[in-house]
């Protein structure tokens, strides 16, 4: 059985994307969690990346797979703005973006988080939030509804651990 990914609250999240140094950082992982982006697929976005006349964000994933996601309200204007950036939207590196991530659990005293956490807790808050296994699925793009079902499990924790 595969190990129950770890994940942060909406607090902890929301501590994280505080303490992280500039505009732009806290721009690009909020993108990351809400789109539940890997940690290449976000530095890798460029402008046709995103298409505001469809309102949709093509995230190119793991083994060439393409997922179109419909533009959230409140991700819009930071995409409108990070398209006016030259190069990639957020011209971060992997590195770099693992970098701050670490750092700034590390500031907000959060304790280690390494950035697919991000992705898992999107998924996990979806799934906490009463969303369809099957449209986690495709949100993630998982090519099977196996790698998807472990959000059951941390649910399920979740639930377990309130009740007791």
């Amino acid at each position: 059985m595969k190990t129950i990914p770890q994940y942060l609250s909406y607090e902890e999240l929301e501590k994280l994307i505080r303490s992280l140094p500039t505009p732009m950082i806290k721009e690009a992982v909020t993108i990351m969690y809400v789109y539940a982006l890997r940690i290449n697929e976000l530095c890798s976005l460029d402008r046709s990346n995103v298409d505001l006349s469809k309102d949709v964000i093509r995230i190119e994933g793991k083994g060439g797979y393409i997922r179109e996601l419909p533009i959230k309200e409140y991700t819009r204007e930071i995409l409108i703005n990070a398209m006016r950036r030259p190069g990639h939207l957020f011209n971060l590196s992997v590195r770099s973006l693992r970098n701050y991530i670490y750092l700034a659990a590390s500031r907000s005293k959060i304790g280690h988080v390494h950035p697919h956490m991000i992705r898992h807790s999107r998924a996990t808050h979806l799934m906490n939030e009463g969303t369809e296994l099957q449209d986690i699925k495709a949100w993630l793009r998982h090519a099977n509804i196996a790698s998807t079902l472990i959000y059951t499990h941390v649910a399920l924790e979740r639930l377990r651990a309130t009740i007791s």
